[in-house]
């Protein structure tokens, strides 16, 4: 049985470093492309908003989906201490013992969610530079 534990976290050590691995080639790949610009005479400033910020692109709107996400979760909780919005049904339908005000208030703010994370996800996808 312990061999069988040595070789699931042998297995995640090794998905671990082949993401490190990967994560180091793009930013080598990425480097390599700066450079090439810098070569070509660019200066700092077109460095930035013509190579630098379109590759990192990607990166900064995963980063607002993830705060999009986060922000409609704690939004919907802040009404524990009487912010108001959706989660005033909830925190009523658990005093009430109502399933149906909870749900009027769970199902719209996890859409709410759901439809900013797609949308957002999309919007990486669109934006992110080709690989």
């Amino acid at each position: 049985m312990p061999q069988e534990r040595d070789d699931v976290t042998d297995r995640g050590k090794a998905d671990a470093h082949h993401h490190r691995i990967a994560c180091a080639v793009d930013e080598l790949e990425d480097r390599a492309v700066v450079e090439a610009g810098r070569g070509m005479g660019m200066t700092d400033g077109q460095l930035l908003w013509q190579v630098e910020l379109p590759l990192a692109l990607g990166v900064i709107i995963a980063g607002v989906r993830v705060a999009a996400v986060i922000s409609i979760g704690l939004a919907t909780i802040a009404a524990a201490i009487g912010a108001g919005g959706l989660g005033e049904y909830i925190f009523r339908g658990l005093a009430m013992v109502n399933n149906q005000v909870i749900l009027a208030g769970a199902i719209p703010a996890a859409a709410l969610a759901i439809l900013a994370d797609m949308s957002l996800g999309w919007l990486e996808k669109r934006l992110a530079p080709p690989h």
